[in-house]
């Protein structure tokens, strides 16, 4: 049975501007699968969130600059989950502290990192937590891409820079456990 979880947060813009929205969308198929060992659940995700071209720059922006760089990263993937783990509790708390504190699993590594204004970042490991939530991941894998609102030369531009700094507009991650060992902790 599908179970669809929708989440939506208002992100800051560093100069201030209004709130951009920010939005995730967790369903759980049918598929259930054996992962080291664990039945494990397929839930699939998307978010959608602007990224703060000021973030990009690593200054502040002219607001007028600013509005006319929209730029949007979208994650789509699946994660196999697996319910009531031990240690489910745990990461979920770890990822509630740092979408409370505006911290990304992206800003601690991967190109994902340098887009990350706090906002965004809250977004995204608020999508981790709400994961977790629902059971240990096993199996992730997603796919994101940096959209940009303009056309033509500008975008190529933009493209082109965001490649200058290193960072992808299309990219690619998976993670997996491949083993579980538990003990109690005193």
């Amino acid at each position: 049975p599908a179970r669809t979880v929708q989440l939506v947060a208002q992100v800051q813009a560093s100069d201030g501007r209004a709130a951009a929205a920010t939005s995730a969308r967790i369903v759980r198929q049918g598929d259930l699968k054996e992962v080291a060992g664990f039945s494990s659940w397929r839930y699939d995700f998307v978010f959608n969130g602007p990224i703060d071209p000021s973030v990009l720059a690593g200054m502040q922006m002219n607001p007028a600059m600013s509005e006319m760089m929209q730029l949007e990263l979208s994650v789509t993937g699946n994660s196999w989950l697996v319910p009531d783990m031990p240690g489910q509790a745990e990461l979920t708390g770890f990822l509630d502290s740092m979408a409370a504190n505006r911290i990304s699993l992206g800003q601690l590594a991967g190109p994902m990192g340098s887009l990350l204004s706090p906002g965004l970042s809250a977004g995204l490991t608020g999508l981790l937590a709400d994961l977790t939530r629902e059971g240990f991941p096993m199996h992730t894998s997603g796919n994101a891409t940096v959209k940009s609102s303009m056309e033509g030369q500008m975008a190529m531009l933009v493209e082109g820079t965001l490649l200058g700094l290193g960072i992808p507009t299309q990219f690619a991650s998976e993670t997996s456990v491949n083993s579980v060992s538990t003990a109690e902790v005193s």
